[in-house]
């Protein structure tokens, strides 16, 4: 069963199944739950600006009785509860047009460009900075796959059709398949 607690109420034993905030508010970087059996890792939590977190009481330690605590069961009503406010809320006004862009002057553009690599002529900037970022779209979009993150969704491969990419995601060691 799960419940979520204040991180002042965190003990030595309790499975933390979760923390409620963002995973760049706090030092771990496991992925899913752990059991808190170290107590330098229970400093790194209070450490931390994460003052809520989920615990599994059928993994580890419970809360005592007294304490308050909520159940997974009363979070999503909660949630509910605020959402269906969002019905009475009036509609947004529309948006403005959005305008359109100036006309670039290609007589103003440089041919070349000085760069970190040397003078190279402008189009194989833009190509290279057009590929260099979709290469890490790939590489980010492989790490997303093998986690197992929920709600991910793959590039479509018609993304990055006609861009000169290299066949794997890191120089050969790891295979873009």
């Amino acid at each position: 069963m799960l419940k979520r607690i204040g991180t002042d109420q965190l003990i030595l034993g309790m499975y933390i199944h979760e923390f409620c905030g963002s995973w760049l508010d706090h030092p771990f970087v496991r992925v899913g739950g752990f059991l808190l059996s170290n107590p330098k890792d229970l400093d790194r939590v209070h450490g931390s600006s994460i003052r809520e977190v989920w615990i599994d009481v059928s993994k580890g330690k419970d809360i005592p009785a007294h304490v308050k605590s909520v159940s997974r069961e009363e979070a999503d009503a909660e949630i509910e509860a605020r959402l269906s406010t969002f019905g009475e809320l009036p509609p947004e006004p529309a948006a403005p047009p959005i305008p359109k862009p100036p006309t670039v002057n290609q007589a103003r553009l440089p041919a070349q460009l000085d760069t970190y690599y040397g003078t190279r002529p402008l189009h194989a900037v833009l190509e290279r900075t057009a590929w260099h970022v979709a290469q890490h779209a790939r590489q980010l979009d492989l790490v997303l796959g093998r986690s197992g993150v929920s709600g991910h969704m793959p590039l479509p491969a018609a993304l990055l059709a006609d861009l000169p990419l290299p066949k794997d995601a890191w120089d050969a060691e790891v295979p873009m398949s």
